[in-house]
C-alpha cells in the first residue's frame, strides 16, 4: 500500500495542487510495481496487492490494519534529526493502529547502526 496526498494549494484546504488526480493515481501505481516487481520475481509465493491511495497515509494505514494481523511500515527518518525518534506516520501507527506493528528503519539507518 502506499498513501499519498498532494498537499492544499490553499493552507487549511483539500484543493489539491496536482489537479489530475488520475494520472497521479496512474505514477503511484507504476512506481510501486517498479517496486515490488524484484520481489515478485524473487518470491513468486508471495501474494502482493499493489494497492496506491490518494489520501494521507496515515489515514489510509488505519483503514488497511482494521483487518490486518500484522502491520509492518518503514520509517524514512525524515520527520526528525535524531534516528531514534519516529516519524509522524511511524509513530500515529505504532499508538492507534488495532493489530501488532512493525517499524522497519530506513536501509541507511540500519546500516550504520548493524556494527
Amino acid at each position: 500500500m502506499h498513501g499519498a496526498w498532494e498537499p492544499g494549494a490553499v493552507p487549511e484546504s483539500d484543493l489539491p495542487l496536482f489537479a489530475d488526480k488520475a494520472k497521479l493515481f496512474q505514477a503511484r501505481a507504476a512506481m510501486l510495481e517498479k517496486v515490488v516487481h524484484p520481489w515478485r520475481r524473487r518470491y513468486p509465493k508471495v501474494h502482493v496487492d499493489v494497492m496506491p491511495l490518494l489520501e494521507r497515509p496515515r489515514e489510509a494505514l488505519l483503514d488497511a490494519a482494521g483487518t490486518a494481523d500484522l502491520l509492518v511500515v518503514g520509517d524514512r527518518g525524515t520527520g526528525s534529526l535524531d534516528p531514534l525518534l519516529l516519524g509522524a506516520t511511524s509513530s500515529a501507527m505504532l499508538h492507534h493502529a488495532p493489530c501488532t506493528v512493525a517499524i522497519v528503519p530506513a536501509p541507511r539507518y540500519a546500516a550504520q547502526n548493524a556494527a
